[in-house]
């Protein structure tokens, strides 16, 4: 079974669809990718499934479980986890503090199953653990988004969803982003990933979606999504199936 079931998923912005019947679903250490344009109704989608946005029908189940009428609480508690585009972090509390706040919704855990939590996030971002006495707001962008990582990875989520988490870092540091997340699915956490960076998502995932006018038009598996013409020409920035035999190439060379 899926750990996450979305289905015919209706998602209004007042008399405005934003999402249309959308249905998706992963597995549990699957990471699935859903692309599209700006717009197109992905980070949308995200804030449903977490709860933060009303859906006006459809249903989004979890480990089997109808979660649609559950708060944002119940659902962090469940371990579902959403890192926002804006990552919103305490910028003026301490790189420590910003960690510690992540494990909230785990106060009644032990200080060893926190501590293993702490030590997941430092492992994957060591650079976190130069800086764990540094106010947040003085990290550069690179460094925030990790660190908007490693507060998620303390509440021990067993789906996280990301949204753009490439957004205004540098290459360098996406590489480093993006191989955090392949390892994260390699530890067995799902992982919903919004991103524009189509290549890069495609690149560590299962399989993926996308969505175009809040409707997902295209899934199928990674492979299959990076070498279809449409992706390639609309995503990519290639023009056509020939073209990405050459890149791939390049890429190896």
């Amino acid at each position: 079974m899926s750990e996450l079931q979305v289905s015919d998923l209706h998602i209004a912005y007042g008399k405005a669809e934003a999402v249309v019947g959308a249905a998706l679903d992963a597995g549990q250490g699957e990471i699935v990718s859903i692309i599209g344009a700006n717009g197109a109704g992905k980070s949308t989608l995200l804030g449903a499934i977490m709860g933060i946005l009303p859906i006006r029908s459809g249903t989004i189940r979890f480990d089997g479980e109808d979660i649609a009428r559950l708060d944002v609480e119940e659902r962090l508690e469940r371990g579902l986890c959403l890192v926002p585009e804006k990552r919103e972090l305490f910028g003026e509390l301490s790189v420590l503090q910003n960690l510690q706040l992540g494990g909230y919704s785990r106060r009644s855990s032990s200080k060893a199953a926190m501590k293993r939590s702490f030590d997941q996030a430092i492992d994957l971002f060591p650079r976190l653990g130069e800086r764990l006495d540094q106010r947040a707001d003085t990290l550069s962008g690179g460094e925030r988004q990790m660190l908007a990582l490693g507060r998620a990875l303390m509440a021990a989520p067993r789906m996280l969803m990301l949204d753009e988490p490439s957004l205004g870092i540098a290459p360098i540091v996406n590489a480093q982003i993006f191989a955090a997340i392949s390892k994260l699915g390699q530890s067995g956490v799902s992982v919903l990933l919004v991103e524009q960076n189509a290549r890069a998502a495609l690149r560590i995932s299962q399989r993926g979606y996308v969505i175009e006018g809040g409707c997902i038009v295209l899934e199928g598996t990674a492979q299959s999504l990076a070498s279809n013409d449409a992706v390639l020409r609309s995503y990519l920035g290639l023009s056509g199936s020939a073209d990405a035999s050459r890149d791939q190439q390049r890429e190896r060379a």
